[in-house]
C-alpha cells in the first residue's frame, strides 16, 4: 500500500526491505536539542509507544562528515565514554535513550532529493536518560524523515 498525500510518500515497514547493519561503536552522555516537540521538549518515552522510529523525527540521527559529528558533540555538549575516531566514506547513526534494534530503508523508494526512506525500531527495555548511543554504517544516504513527520501515526499501524 502506498498512500501520496502533500508530496509525501509513505510506505509500510515491509517496504523498507534492506537492513542495515549496526555497527556499535560506544555512547556518550550529553543533552538532547534534537527531536523537540512543539512544546519545545523532547519526549523520549513516547518513543516507546511506537512500533517505529524516524531519522531526525524521533530517537535518531544519521552524521556523514567529521565536520558534522563535530558540530552534533559541540551541540550536545557531549562527553564520550569510548574514543571516537571518524572513518572517510562511512555514515554514523546517533540514537538518543534507546538503543536501536533494527535500521531499515527502501531500495526503491526515495526522496525528492534522492536520499532513501527509512525507519527504526528501539530496544524498549534499555532506555537511559542522557545517553546518545553510536553506530556506524555503510555509505548509506538515509534520508531525514521530517518530511513524514505529520504521517507516523497513521503508518505507524500498518505491517
Amino acid at each position: 500500500m502506498l498512500v501520496v498525500g502533500f508530496g509525501v510518500l509513505c510506505l509500510r515497514y515491509s517496504d523498507y526491505n534492506r537492513e542495515i547493519k549496526l555497527t556499535y561503536i560506544g555512547s556518550a552522555y550529553g543533552e538532547c536539542p534534537y527531536f523537540t516537540e512543539e512544546d519545545g521538549n523532547v519526549y523520549p518515552e513516547r518513543w516507546a509507544d511506537r512500533k517505529y522510529v524516524y531519522n531526525y523525527c524521533q530517537s535518531y540521527i544519521s552524521i556523514k562528515s567529521e565536520k558534522g559529528i563535530r558540530a552534533f558533540s559541540e551541540e550536545c555538549n557531549l562527553k564520550f565514554e569510548f574514543d571516537f575516531v571518524f572513518n572517510e566514506g562511512h555514515n554514523y547513526i546517533c540514537a538518543y535513550g534507546y538503543p536501536l534494534k533494527e535500521l531499515k530503508y527502501s531500495e526503491i523508494y526515495t526522496t525528492d532529493s534522492g536520499w532513501f526512506y527509512n525507519r527504526a525500531k528501539i530496544d524498549k527495555e534499555n532506555y537511559k536518560e542522557g545517553v546518545w548511543y553510536f553506530y556506524e554504517i555503510e555509505d548509506v544516504n538515509i534520508a531525514s524523515m521530517l518530511e513524514e513527520r505529520e504521517f507516523v501515526s497513521y503508518i505507524d499501524n500498518e505491517d
